[in-house]
């Protein structure tokens, strides 16, 4: 079995680093999971003679002689979740892999009114969360904008329908500065379930999901 280690056990150099040895025999640990933009890999030689680390799609290469210690120079897979293979040369254990893990995000909803007329306006509102991210010193700014999707009664897909960005809480708030608030008025016109979803390019994040929210739309009164 690979030995397999996270930022947040041995190895670890603190926030922002973690440290992963070579020696005659390969690497420790083989295979490293950190959070997204959270922690850098160090390599550290100890072995008496230099080693070249090559990651896969020539994403980049780096030459650590012996006795020192570099990172990998290629500091944007960092960002991005997913995983990362490299090569090591002059080892018995050639390959190792570091793993980026996405950032926690999740987003809430609820609405005003679970029955209307037809034609009255429900209030969807909720929270939304994202771990916050600071690579390498720096901030990554991300709206975390909300895509409400509506399905109809008898359907199976859910289509689009409203874009929302989410708000910072009223000051002074003794809050997670994380959590952010949002809403959207809508007029639904028959009986529907909707869902609130967080989905964009960005991979430092999770995908986020709300519970399924049905509203149901009775005729108006004559």
């Amino acid at each position: 079995m690979l030995a397999t280690a996270s930022a947040a056990s041995a190895g670890s150099t603190g926030y922002g680093g973690f440290q992963i040895r070579i020696d005659p025999e390969g690497l420790s640990p083989v295979v490293v999971q950190l959070p997204a933009s959270h922690a850098i890999p160090f390599w550290v030689n100890y072995d008496s003679v230099p080693h070249t680390l090559t990651f896969e799609d020539s994403r980049c290469t780096i030459t650590i002689p012996a006795g020192e210690r570099a990172a990998a120079p290629c500091h944007n897979m960092l960002l991005e979740a997913g995983a990362y293979r490299y090569r090591v040369s002059d080892t018995l254990e050639a390959q190792g892999e570091v793993v980026v893990l996405p950032n926690e995000r999740r987003v809430t909803m609820v609405s005003s009114r679970a029955t209307i007329r037809a034609g009255q306006a429900v209030t969807f509102s909720g929270t939304v969360f994202a771990a916050s991210v600071a690579p390498f010193g720096g901030f990554i700014l991300q709206q975390h904008a909300i895509t409400i999707f509506r399905r109809g009664e008898g359907s199976r897909r859910f289509l689009p329908i409203r874009r929302v960005l989410p708000m910072d809480r009223p000051s002074p708030c003794y809050c997670d500065p994380n959590e952010k608030l949002w809403s959207v008025t809508i007029r639904p016109i028959a009986t529907a379930t909707f869902i609130a979803l967080i989905v964009d390019n960005q991979s430092t994040w999770k995908e986020a999901e709300s519970h399924r929210v049905v509203v149901r739309v009775i005729a108006a009164s004559r």
